[in-house]
């Protein structure tokens, strides 16, 4: 639909997605708080990543596959769980989360992906404490790095 025909909502949104767009496309590092939601993303995060997804821009078709364009720049992640689900855990076939991360952003051509996770921060409180624990130092070895 041309420009001139959108209603004020619809212009609004559009502009608020090429706001979206322009943000990625102007950054060198991405930093996300991504806890997970019933094994997931939350639903503004999942809409946030459609909203990157602009053939011609943030990706292209290729000749037999898409091409991501956004390569070179950094994402850090910053994940909290409330349970476990590790690849070496027994829950690890419910993990939609960070699979959905990788393969977005793997779309979008950024390989460079860092996701610091708090895993069991609803079980007991010193294995909350542990798991706190762990992702500050994770953070603190990617300060250092």
């Amino acid at each position: 639909m041309p420009a001139e025909q959108r209603s004020p909502e619809i212009a609004s949104e559009v502009a608020l997605l090429d706001a979206v767009v322009a943000e990625v496309l102007a950054a060198t590092v991405i930093v996300i708080g991504a806890p997970m939601y019933n094994f997931g993303l939350h639903s503004q995060l999942k809409a946030w990543l459609d909203a990157l997804a602009v053939a011609g821009t943030t990706f292209r078709y290729g000749a037999t596959v898409p091409e991501g364009l956004l390569g070179g720049r950094r994402v850090l992640v910053a994940s909290a769980r409330a349970g476990f689900y590790g690849a070496d855990t027994p829950m690890a076939s419910l993990d939609h989360q960070e699979l959905h991360l990788r393969g977005s952003f793997g779309f979008f051509g950024i390989t460079d992906l860092e996701i610091i996770r708090a895993e069991g921060v609803m079980m007991k409180p010193e294995v909350k404490e542990r798991a706190l624990q762990a992702a500050l130092q994770q953070t603190a070895e990617l300060q250092a790095a």
